[in-house]
């Protein structure tokens, strides 16, 4: 039988008001469920079965209703409708004994302490009256491993053997609130290799206990889950604490209880109790279960196991089982700088919301759901009474005690004692700013302060609260609408959140029993920036290659999506849907495409989606169920695939579509997905892969029996290998689709071999003692020439703090400086020697160190470097600092006193010399074929990396701080705008460069310390990175853009490397024609070109860029554990130059 137990009226009823009820049980004497007993108590109901327990409330009244006497060591005392007995350790039970019945009353323990144990183990204990008792123990949720199993099956088989045993209690030790969890779900792998996970002789104590001709009984406190309720099931009988919960949930991991779960629950608690718990795995709580005693036969529990066996080796379990175990480890991370590691979470005591309208009212809901008390911050009261009826429809009749802890207020005021303020406004980022900078003068210093914004970058947001922001105490909290309904929280981290912010947020995400995943702050996060993609690739399905609509959502929902793209985008509201791409196109403009053009014309015609009644389907006002509307989209269709399908590009695609079969349909979509994950991964935004298919399965529904995007896209597809020639053959196919083209990080992954989602770091080598290497790199803001920070400071004055923070950073006697050597282009005849020796002295150097300017143009700074380490190989010097320094505020770039040769009219080349930079960059444009739109888009990109390193405060580290006449700490970049196209070309008429596609004139200087490896090991300084080669070339001064395409290969090669080893490049982005092109030419991954922005963002001060790219690589190497970089620039007049750094050490020293 299944003990009930109930909840009962607070007062204690006295022993003689318990009333038993009966019921047969297999021919043998009637048992006893007991339908109502007092708080706490359990019940042991069968023939000749003591329990014993204590309740220091009841031995008062025992003792006063009869006269002990000893038997042993316990004490006894006559009642004339029974016996208690009374032990120490014991406790009491009611024995009430006629012909036919046995009743035992079992009152617990108050207090059970049993030691943790390390490893599975069952110990015995063999009480006076023949009482065995096993105790099992497998930490930390007594789950029943083989092993846990055999050593069960041995216990019981010993036990039984014993001839002076009369009974047998089996209970779980060692996991408080857990009888056992069912079986140990991580065995299940192996399965499907062949193994016999769980061996006959391992699992005998079922049938053991079912077979046994003396009781067994399970007592049961806490969850008893699967394989443990299936043993409870064959016992003889169960007592259950009032906290036990019972269940099958084995459905939930694509198979069926196995070791006859679906045989005997019906039997004990009929088929209607029985069918939701096997097919909803829904809980039984102690108090509802029931009596009952059926009889059955073996052959049910022989095909029940045949149909488990094949179930657990199916993929739907293996891909849910493995889902099961992603959602239970995405909270448990490990943080970086957390100064009390061992210390858990904090749940918040009382939680602020700030908005109350859907989402805010979805997201109080779910926390007061949690007892935790809500204060919701409204506008007025108009908006704060709709807020509370909002709570309260939530809650419903059920949750309508919770309201008590709700309060609605219009002041910030009411929020000071809060420990948590949830931001739930507008996505308007001067809105969220203006309330972070309210919430930050009125919480308490300690507060957390979140924001659900699912689509501004946290940093910006934080510009509001700079203090809080500083002290990590600005997270995002995203949630997923309706908030009170779905599991997934996205818990998002900026560079500066703390670990403490961190964990708070997890406990509180765990309190209010969410799944939390901790990402990164990037646009879309994980969630909506792994799936930006599948919109794109359903608009080039619908466009290019014509494809129906109605079409690719049947067969992604065939795939098991609950809808298609088009029908999500009609849910989500067409223009969401435009609003949320245009996010991604900046961000990642080098890889999304043009918002679908059908969407744009649809939104036009009043076609919204379900919320106009109208979009890709149609919807009835007294429905949602969508109805497909072909001839209301045709004509839209019609016109955008007109554009298209033209010229023998589109007679490819065509054919193309023939040979399209519904598999490819689905694993374009979803793979580029995978490709995006990739990124995701590479660049920390998500931790694991297991945690994006968590994101994909609870945040866009991917089918959890496929265990989650990337999950799918490994067992499907064998490997990253199998993912990367799916993605080539798609890419080969559609003509270069953009999201198509395989990520560096998955390219990593598939040359080795690699599982999908596992990325590859780059095996790093010692070096060699001869190596000239660099120990400290820094330099200065970049500033706008005539406008920016910079615009009133000597060159000089930008050199100084520079050479101050290398002198400090290496604790370098400055008499032991061999050299200064900086890169200087626009300073006429001796300005720039006198501007740097006169920077030297003032930073402290003595007279006795030199100083040297170079000017090669655009890499003067490069080759300052490069010119330094010559002179440490050669023996001239020890130790040299090398840079470069530009004011172009502070000097013309155009040089009046240069007289044109005459004699260049003969020669082409000697004339082109004389072209203004932007000129050439016209003629790359043209003899390449790089377009405006292509020009434009390399901007945007540039523009929109260099802002979020900006914000992040990602490169804070390698910027030194200049007085002026403010404290200039970074003012790189300028706003980048979506009307680049609107600018004027300023070089040629009709031409395509413009200022919105250009590097800007700038200030700034930069400067690193070289020495030999050998010397920086005697002197105790770490080496930050190794000169591992450098070249400089020729190329056609008309097009003198082209330079880093022809240098960098020769830098490669003198390093012994391809461009496959290079874990980063940066280009110096002078035009975005020239930039783009040599992209282009040498086939270089995106993925991992000017990360941080270039200079098209930034700026090109001549003298320092080459520096610039220097040391911020090398900084950037180290954060990405990367091994090596190449810094590349065009120069003037016809030439490139490179240069290949390598990193020896894995981590950025501490220095930094």
């Amino acid at each position: 039988m299944v003990a009930a137990l109930h909840r009962h009226r607070p007062r204690r009823p006295s022993i003689d008001s318990l009333h038993p009820l009966t019921s047969p049980r297999r021919g043998k004497r009637p048992v006893t469920c007991v339908p109502e007993l007092p708080t706490g108590n359990q019940i042991l109901s069968h023939p000749k079965i003591p329990q014993f327990f204590s309740d220091e409330r009841i031995e008062q009244e025992i003792v006063d209703k009869a006269d002990p006497w000893s038997f042993g060591s316990c004490k006894l005392a006559q009642h004339d409708e029974g016996t208690y007995r009374q032990g120490p350790a014991e406790g009491f039970c009611r024995l009430q004994t006629s012909p036919t019945t046995a009743v035992f009353y079992v009152f617990p323990r108050t207090h059970s302490t049993v030691p943790t144990m390390s490893r599975p183990r069952v110990d015995m204990d063999k009480r006076q009256g023949g009482i065995a008792i096993l105790s099992f123990a497998n930490p930390p949720v007594n789950a029943l491993s083989s092993t846990l199993q055999k050593e069960i099956s041995t216990a019981l088989k010993s036990v039984l053997a014993d001839s002076s045993v009369r009974a047998v209690v089996v209970h779980g030790a060692g996991s408080p609130g857990f009888f056992s969890s069912g079986a140990d779900v991580s065995q299940f792998a192996g399965f499907a290799s062949g193994q016999e996970v769980f061996s006959a002789e391992g699992s005998w104590f079922y049938s053991g206990a079912e077979e046994s001709p003396i009781p067994v009984v399970a007592a049961v406190d806490g969850v008893c889950f699967g394989g443990a309720l299936e043993f409870a099931l064959c016992c003889s009988a169960r007592v259950a604490s009032e906290k036990s919960s019972f269940s099958l949930p084995e459905l939930k991991l694509g198979i069926i209880p196995g070791l006859g779960g679906t045989q005997r629950l019906p039997r004990l608690v009929g088929f209607e109790k029985a069918i939701p718990m096997m097919l909803n795995s829904s809980v039984l709580p102690a108090h509802a279960a029931c009596d009952a005693g059926l009889h059955g036969g073996r052959k049910g529990l022989k095909e029940e196991a045949r149909v488990f066996l094949k179930l657990v080796t199916s993929p739907e379990s293996q891909g849910t089982v493995h889902m099961f175990f992603g959602s239970r480890q995405t909270s448990k991370v490990k943080l970086q700088n957390d100064p009390c590691a061992n210390e858990k979470g904090r749940v918040p005591k009382k939680v602020s919301i700030i908005g109350g309208g859907l989402m805010g009212a979805g997201i109080a809901t779910a926390i007061l759901s949690a007892n935790i008390p809500v204060v919701i911050k409204e506008l007025n009261e108009k908006f704060a009474a709709s807020a509370r009826k909002r709570v309260e429809r939530n809650l419903g009749i059920k949750g309508a005690s919770k309201m008590q802890m709700l309060s609605v207020t219009t002041e910030y005021d009411d929020l000071r004692d809060v420990d948590i303020v949830i931001e739930a406004a507008l996505e308007n980022p001067s809105l969220k700013q203006e309330i972070f900078a309210a919430l930050e003068s009125t919480c308490r210093p300690d507060c957390i302060l979140a924001t659900n914004t699912s689509t501004i970058n946290l940093d910006l947001i934080g510009m509001g609260a700079p203090i809080a922001h500083k002290e990590g105490r600005i997270i995002g909290v995203h949630f997923f609408a309706p908030a009170h309904r779905l599991p997934l929280l996205e818990v998002v981290r900026t560079e500066s959140t703390s670990a403490k912010t961190i964990k708070d947020v997890l406990a509180l995400g765990k309190k209010i029993k969410k799944t939390p995943v901790v990402v990164g702050n990037c646009a879309g996060f994980a969630v909506n920036r792994l799936y930006f993609p599948q919109s794109m690739v359903a608009g080039f399905l619908l466009i290019e290659l014509g494809l129906d609509p109605y079409k690719v959502d049947r067969v992604c929902e065939a795939f098991g999506l609950p809808m298609g793209p088009f029908r999500l985008s009609d849910l989500v509201g067409l223009d969401i849907s435009v609003a949320v791409g245009s996010v991604f196109s900046a961000a990642f403009a080098d890889r999304t495409v043009e918002t679908n053009p059908v969407i744009a014309e649809m939104l036009g015609a009043g076609r919204k989606g379900q919320k106009s009644g109208v979009g890709f389907y149609r919807y009835s006002s007294e429905s949602r169920k969508a109805v497909p509307d072909p001839d209301g989209i045709a004509p839209f269709l019609e016109r955008a695939r007109a554009k298209v399908h033209s010229g023998p590009e589109a007679e490819k695609l065509r054919a193309v579509v023939a040979d399209l079969s519904d598999s490819d349909i689905v694993n374009m979509i979803h793979l580029s997905c995978v490709n995006e994950g990739y990124r995701i991964l590479e660049e920390g935004v998500a931790m694991s892969s297991v945690d994006l298919d968590v994101c994909s399965v609870m945040g866009m529904a991917f089918p959890a029996f496929r265990g989650g995007l990337m999950y799918w896209a490994e067992k499907t597809f064998g490997g990253a290998v199998g993912v990367l020639q799916e993605l080539e053959r798609f890419l080969k196919m559609s003509n270069g689709f953009p999201l198509f083209k395989p990520s560096q990080s998955l390219i990593r992954s598939a040359a080795r071999n690699k599982a999908v989602g596992e990325i590859v770091r780059p095996p790093l080598s010692t070096g060699e003692h001869g190596d000239v290497v660099i120990v400290s790199a820094f330099r200065t803001a970049v500033g706008r020439a005539g406008r920016g920070g910079f615009k009133d400071t000597l060159p000089d004055n930008l050199m100084i703090p520079v050479l101050k923070r290398v002198l400090e950073d290496t604790d370098v006697n400055v008499e032991e400086v061999g050299d200064l050597v900086a890169g200087n282009v626009l300073q006429r005849g001796d300005t720039g020697v006198v501007q740097l020796r006169v920077a030297g002295l003032l930073s402290g150097l003595p007279t006795t160190v030199p100083v040297r300017t170079v000017n090669r143009l655009c890499s003067s700074g490069l080759q300052a470097i490069a010119d330094g380490a010559a002179a440490i190989q050669a023996g001239y010097q020890k130790i040299v600092i090398a840079g470069g320094m530009e004011s172009m505020s502070m000097a013309s770039m155009q040089n009046k006193e240069l007289r044109p040769n005459p004699q260049v009219r003969t020669l082409k080349e000697a004339s082109s010399c004389y072209f203004q930079m932007g000129e050439t960059s016209e003629n790359v444009a043209e003899k390449f074929g790089v377009s405006r739109e292509k020009q434009d888009k390399i901007a945007v990109s540039s523009h929109a990396k260099a802002s979020v390193a900006k914000l992040a405060g990602r490169q804070k580290s390698e910027i030194v701080p200049v007085k002026t006449r403010v404290t200039v700490i970074d003012r790189e970049t300028k706003k980048a705008t979506a009307r680049l196209a609107k600018l004027p070309a300023v070089f040629r008429k009709g031409g395509s460069t413009t200022p919105g596609n250009s590097s800007q004139l700038s200030d700034g200087a930069a400067l690193v310390m070289l020495m030999k490896r050998s010397e920086a090991e005697a002197r105790g300084l770490e080496p930050l990175a190794r000169l591992r080669s450098y070249a400089v070339t020729g190329v056609d001064p008309a097009i003198m853009g082209i330079g880093p395409a022809a240098a960098i290969p020769l830098a490669l090669e003198k390093a012994g490397i391809t461009t496959d080893d290079v874990d980063l490049f940066e280009i110096n982005e002078a035009f975005g024609s020239q930039a783009e092109y040599c992209i282009e030419k040498l086939g270089l991954n995106r993925d991992i070109v000017n990360v941080n922005g270039g200079a098209i963002a930034i700026g090109h001060p001549l003298g320092m860029t080459g520096a610039r790219l220097t040391v911020s690589i090398i900084h950037e190497l180290h954060r990405r554990q990367g091994r090596f970089g190449v810094v590349s620039m065009c120069i003037g007049s016809g030439m490139g130059a490179a240069a290949v750094y390598e990193i020896n050490k894995p981590q950025l020293s501490s220095r930094l």
